[in-house]
Formats: structure tokens, sequence, C-alpha cells
């Protein structure tokens, strides 16, 4: 869909499902969260199934920027582990995603950041002129989520999900900074 300028106001993806003769919102997002594009997405999804006469059908979180117009279209919330087959992150080159994932930080430019797991250990960080490193200390799938930025890493640390040397408080909030937790909108389409 688009603004009157013709820019990307928001999209959905939606698929049939042959075998359970329902379309199915794989991913709805809007610029800047904007609600009403969202209603109408979800309308014209709406209006393909009731042309075929089938139901529509979408993953959605209690915390979901769209759920209230979820309800509101009367669709009702199941849990996921009623009625999906999940398959989660592994990730085979955690180097890379590291590199892809860090956010460069003027406070850490000379500090080596280090993510040890009993199975591996992963550079985070690894600037030539390191002067020092702080090792993060972390269960394997503690990593994975906190390469796929799914970890806010200052309250993993107060929880000791984290543990953390020689690093300050200071350096661990520059280093949450670096690797930002990103809400995560469960959709159907995470599975493919």
């Amino acid at each position: 869909m688009s603004d009157s300028k013709g820019r990307l106001a928001g999209y959905a993806i939606a698929g049939y499902e042959i075998s359970d003769d329902e379309f199915v919102i794989l991913e709805l997002a809007t610029a800047k969260g904007d609600l009403r594009v969202a209603r109408e997405l979800i309308l014209a999804v709406c209006g393909l199934a009731a042309r075929r006469r089938c139901r529509v059908d979408t993953f959605c979180q209690d915390t979901s920027h769209y759920s209230g117009f979820y309800d509101c279209l009367g669709f009702s919330r199941v849990p996921r582990s009623e009625n999906s087959e999940i398959i989660m992150a592994f990730p085979l080159r955690p180097d890379k995603m590291a590199r892809a994932a860090w956010k460069p930080n003027a406070a850490l430019r000379r500090v080596k950041v280090v993510a040890w797991t009993p199975t591996q250990s992963v550079a985070l960080n690894d600037p030539e002129s390191a002067r020092r490193i702080i090792a993060l200390e972390m269960k394997d799938d503690i990593l994975t989520r906190l390469l796929m930025s799914r970890v806010d890493v200052i309250g993993a640390v107060k929880q000791e999900l984290i543990t953390t040397t020689g690093g300050s408080a200071k350096d661990i909030k520059a280093i949450a900074s670096s690797l930002p937790y990103t809400s995560w909108e469960y959709l159907p389409i995470d599975y493919i």
C-alpha cells in the first residue's frame, strides 16, 4: 500500500493454505506503526477471504502493536504451542553474525569484547588497537539470542544470565547500546 506521495505506507504478506482452506497473514508492517494503514491491510486480506468463503488466520502476541485491530475484528488468540511447529535459530557462523549485529560505539573503540560459552568463544568487537578485554560469559542459547538482538544485555547481567569479567557498569551499558534489544513480532513467515 502506498501513501499519497507514492511511498510505501505498509504491506501485508498473506498466503493461502489449501489444506486448511484459509488465508494466513504471514507478515504485516506499516511505516511508523501507522494503525490506520494496518487496519486497511487486515481488512483487505479479510476481503480476499470473504470472496473465497474461507477464514483468515495469523499469529499475534498480546504485546503486538496491531493486536487491538485483530481483537476488534474478532480474531481469537491461540498460543503458538497449540498449532505450530517452531524451528529455532542456530547460528552456523556466529562470528559473521556478531559483525553484522554489533553497532560501533566510541566508548568501546579500544576494547575487545568477547562472548564466551562452554562450547565457543566469539569476538563481538575486536579492534586492532584494543587495550583491554571484556568477556561476556553465558550459555549457548543466550549467545544465540544475543546475536539475534533478542537479549537485553543490562537485564541479562542483572539476572546473571550473562556474567562479565573486565568490564564496569559503564562498559556494560555501552555494550548494551552496541547490541540493542529489538522487539520482535512473531509471524508465521519466521518459520520459512
